[in-house]
């Protein structure tokens, strides 16, 4: 077996073969060096990075009210495949046609390999006034293993009180910022999808008025 190193060049083939095999006949006579009926078997394996793909999805599409908080709005989903040296996400670049005063406190959550959104764990620092392109810097660790893993990232807005009812907030994601082992160069992945369909409609918090006489 080999270890293989976290800088070792992606697709690069590890193989090996066995020249010899030193055998004694016995307990106690001088060892011979035998020599296999097959030295190098055919196949090699193939040095593959951890990353695996990524895409986005639309969290919800359910109304929000003004002057509410972490209402999430997109969902992006990390998949990697390592048994050694599991990759990092250092970055997600957003852009959003919201208007501004629609939104404002955007973050990054992550939840590991629940599909659950939860406020938990905050990615990187809150972006206190998004409007149009906008990124979030941070460093996750992901979850991988032999099989494919796929870790969960969310990306929510605060709906101010003054946002304008009736409007739609909505965002999408251009990049994913992922290393291919836990050393080597980082490198932006443009996930399968970017902007899935739907949006969230902001609810007018006055409901209606009447006068009598």
């Amino acid at each position: 077996s080999y270890t293989v190193k976290p800088g070792a060049t992606l697709l690069n083939l590890a193989d090996g073969q066995v020249n010899s095999i030193t055998v004694s006949t016995s307990v106690t006579t001088t060892p011979v060096v035998r020599t296999p009926t097959t030295i190098a078997p055919a196949g090699t394996r193939q040095i593959v990075e951890p990353y695996t793909s990524s895409t986005t999805t639309q969290a919800s599409i359910a109304t929000v009210s003004q002057g509410s908080t972490n209402q999430v709005i997109l969902g992006m989903q990390v998949v990697c495949k390592s048994t050694l040296y599991p990759p990092n996400v250092t970055n997600f670049s957003f852009n959003t046609a919201s208007l501004p005063a629609d939104i404002s406190n955007a973050k990054v959550w992550y939840t590991g390999t629940s599909s659950t959104f939860a406020t938990t764990t905050q990615f990187g620092a809150t972006v206190a006034s998004p409007s149009g392109a906008f990124a979030i810097t941070g460093t996750q660790a992901l979850n991988a293993s032999a099989a494919s893993t796929t870790n969960y990232f969310w990306l929510t807005f605060d709906v101010p009180a003054c946002a304008t009812g009736g409007n739609t907030i909505d965002a999408q994601c251009n990049s994913i910022t992922v290393s291919t082992s836990v050393t080597s160069t980082l490198i932006a992945r443009t996930p399968t999808a970017q902007n899935p369909a739907g949006t969230r409609s902001i609810t007018d918090s006055y409901a209606s008025s009447t006068t009598t006489q």
